[in-house]
C-alpha cells in the first residue's frame, strides 16, 4: 500500500510527457504549415526556370525557322522535393505536363500570272504547366508569343510579330500530339523545314486561335484582324512580293519541325531569292561573312543610341564591296528598296586580290525605339564571281535594357 501512495518521479514523467507532446505539436505544425510553404517556394523557382526554358524555346524556334540550322531547347519539366527529417512530402516533387494543341494554318494567294495557289498547314500551340501544391498559369507557346493563362485572363509580355508594316512572319510548328508528364529535364530537338519561293501580288492567311481577345489586342494596329477563334490577315495590290513557305514532310522520328511563312517585297538582287549558299569551304578562295554584330551607335545622345545601330562584319575572299549585301528590312522596319541590298559604307582596306579578308561596317543605321525583348533580323550574303560561289546568313539579336542594346 505504501508502494501505490509513493510519489517520487511523477514530475519527471509529466515532464518528459509534456516535452514529447510539445516535440510532437511541433512537427505537427511543420508538417501541416511549414513544408507546404517550403514546396511551394521551390515551385515558384521552378516555374520562374521553366518559364525563362520558354522563352528560349520560342527564341530557339524563330533561330531554326530562320537560320536554317537544328538546335536543342532544354525545359526543366518539375522538381523533386528534398528530403525533410522526420517530415513528409506530399510525393516525390512537383511535375509538368507538356501537350500540344493543333492549330490551322491555311493560306491562300494569287500569283503574278493570275492564277490562285493555296497552302494548308496544321501547325502546334503548346503547353505547360506545373503540378504541385501551388498554382501556377499555364504557359503556352502559340503562333510566336508565349502567354501565362490564369483562370480568367491571359497574359503576354511578348509584341505580336505576324505583321510588321504589312510583311508577315508566321512561323509553322509541327509537333506530334503529345502528353507528356515528368519531372526531370526534357531535350526538345528542333529541326528547320525546307522552303519554296514564289512571287504574288495578294496573300490571305487564316490562323485558328484559342486567345483570340489576346490576339485581337496585339493586332488592333495592324490589317489583320480577329473574328470568332480565327485571325485573318489579307493583304492585297503588293505586286512584286515574295512569299516564302514551308515545305512539310514530317519524318517519323520525334522532333520539332519548324519553318516561317513569310511574306516580304521582292529582292532587286541578281540572285537567286532568297539568297543562298553554295560556298564550299573544301575549295580555294571560298566566301564567307562571319564575326556579325549589331551595336548601337556610341554617342551622347541616349534617343540616337537607341534609333541608330552599326552593323560590322569580317568578310573573306571578296573581291569587291559591290559584292558584299544586306538586307536592313527586319531591322530598320523601312519598306522603301532602298533598305534591301546594301552595301556596306566604310571597308577599311582596298586589298581585294585574293585571298583576303577585309573588315566592314553598315553605319547608323535607322530603325524604330524598340521596346526591351523585341526582336529583330537581318540577312547578309557575299559572292565570289570567280568560283561563283555565295554565302548567306541570317541573324537574330534581341534588344537589352542598356548598352550596348542588342544581344
Amino acid at each position: 500500500m505504501g508502494l501505490l501512495r509513493n510519489e517520487d518521479g511523477i514530475s519527471e514523467v509529466v515532464g518528459a510527457m509534456l516535452i514529447l507532446m510539445m516535440l510532437v505539436l511541433y512537427l505537427g505544425m511543420l508538417q501541416a504549415y511549414e513544408v507546404p510553404k517550403w514546396n511551394e517556394e521551390l515551385e515558384r523557382e521552378q516555374f520562374d526556370r521553366v518559364y525563362s526554358d520558354f522563352i528560349n524555346l520560342r527564341s530557339d524556334i524563330e533561330d531554326v525557322s530562320i537560320k536554317n540550322i537544328p538546335k536543342t531547347s532544354n525545359l526543366h519539366m518539375g522538381i523533386r522535393y528534398p528530403e525533410r527529417f522526420l517530415l513528409r512530402n506530399p510525393g516525390p516533387g512537383a511535375g509538368g505536363i507538356l501537350t500540344t494543341y493543333p492549330l490551322d494554318v491555311n493560306v491562300s494567294y494569287t500569283s503574278l500570272d493570275g492564277s490562285i495557289s493555296y497552302a494548308n498547314y496544321t501547325s502546334n500551340g503548346v503547353t505547360y504547366e506545373l503540378r504541385g501544391v501551388s498554382t501556377f498559369p499555364k504557359l503556352v507557346y502559340e503562333h510566336g508569343i508565349t502567354i501565362r493563362s490564369f483562370e480568367n485572363v491571359n497574359l503576354t509580355d511578348n509584341q505580336q510579330g505576324l505583321m510588321v508594316n504589312n510583311e508577315i512572319f508566321l512561323p509553322v510548328v509541327n509537333w506530334r500530339s503529345i502528353s507528356a508528364s515528368s519531372i526531370e529535364t526534357e531535350s526538345l530537338n528542333i529541326k528547320p523545314y525546307n522552303t519554296t519561293i514564289s512571287s504574288t501580288k495578294n496573300i490571305r492567311i487564316t490562323l485558328s486561335t484559342r486567345y483570340p481577345e489576346l490576339w485581337k489586342e496585339l493586332l488592333k494596329n495592324t490589317q489583320a484582324n480577329v473574328s470568332g477563334d480565327r485571325i485573318i490577315i489579307n493583304i492585297s495590290s503588293y505586286i512584286g512580293r515574295d512569299v516564302l513557305l514551308p515545305i512539310v514532310d514530317m519524318p517519323a522520328e520525334n522532333a520539332i519541325y519548324t519553318g516561317m511563312i513569310k511574306f516580304s517585297r521582292s529582292s532587286s538582287s541578281p540572285f537567286e531569292v532568297p539568297p543562298f549558299s553554295n560556298s564550299d569551304p573544301t575549295q580555294p578562295n571560298w566566301p564567307v561573312i562571319m564575326n556579325i554584330s549589331l551595336e548601337s551607335v556610341t554617342t551622347g545622345d541616349p534617343v540616337y543610341q537607341r534609333t541608330h545601330s552599326n552593323i560590322i562584319a569580317i568578310v573573306k575572299n571578296v573581291t569587291g564591296p559591290s559584292y558584299i549585301h544586306a538586307d536592313l528590312t527586319g531591322l530598320s522596319r523601312d519598306t522603301n528598296s532602298l533598305a534591301y541590298n546594301v552595301q556596306p559604307d566604310y571597308f577599311p582596306s582596298n586589298n581585294w586580290s585574293l585571298p583576303n579578308s577585309n573588315t566592314v561596317r553598315w553605319s547608323s543605321i535607322e530603325h524604330p525605339d524598340y521596346d526591351v525583348g523585341s526582336t529583330v533580323s537581318i540577312a547578309l550574303w557575299v559572292v565570289n564571281p570567280t568560283n561563283n560561289m555565295q554565302y548567306y546568313t541570317e541573324r537574330t539579336y534581341t534588344r537589352k535594357n542598356s548598352q550596348p542594346y542588342w544581344q
